[in-house]
């Protein structure tokens, strides 16, 4: 089994093939994550198009079987969603994908999940715990993506090479106020959010 994945902003690829991949994981992206937990089709669009934002398809062989997106910020990347198609589960794709993901990026890699709640939540914990991210202890709060739905408490893990120490207010400032457009005094609290700029990017 060849396993690949295509960085569209640093190949040959255009703007156009990018937005014609993410066209074929539409119904992947709105299986995998329930409203509450997902942009719309319409947003995401928007966001390919900006320089700081990627969509990465991932194929095994020739057949696409999932795919990410990320977030590129100064100091470390975000990894918003990640899918593999359902057929294509535990066999391994989900971890070879995240391992080629750490071993080509120098910059931490940051990701939201649930808490440890059930047996589902743990389980997927302790999977990115295997491929080497840890997770903080800290209080976190994702905000809604939009702002008639419920914004739902996560926890943080990343995953950094070296001595390198990300610290944990610095990552939610900075999913605060660039990804989820809540105002500069959410930042700081843990009160349900304020919107500062329109939900749609």
């Amino acid at each position: 089994m060849t396993f690949r994945y295509f960085d569209f902003k640093d190949s040959s690829f255009s703007l156009q093939k990018e937005k014609l991949a993410f066209s074929v994981a539409e119904d992947l992206y709105i299986s995998s994550f329930p409203k509450e937990e997902r942009r719309s089709l319409s947003s995401v669009y928007c966001l390919i198009e900006k320089e700081y934002f990627e969509f990465l398809p991932l194929f095994s062989d020739t057949e696409f079987v999932g795919f990410i997106t990320l977030w590129h910020f100064d100091e470390f990347i975000y990894a918003e969603h990640f899918a593999v198609k359902s057929n294509q589960r535990n066999k391994g794709i989900g971890s070879s994908f995240i391992k080629c993901l750490t071993a080509n990026e120098e910059k931490p890699i940051v990701l939201e999940v649930e808490k440890p709640l059930n047996e589902t939540t743990v389980r997927r914990i302790e999977f990115y715990k295997r491929l080497g991210f840890k997770m903080y202890d800290n209080y976190y709060f994702q905000p809604p993506y939009n702002e008639d739905s419920e914004g739902l408490e996560l926890k943080i893990m990343v995953f950094e090479k070296g001595n390198t120490s990300l610290e944990f207010e610095k990552i939610k400032q900075t999913l605060y106020s660039e990804v989820y457009k809540v105002s500069k005094e959410y930042c700081h609290s843990n009160k349900q959010p304020s919107y500062s700029k329109p939900r749609s990017i």
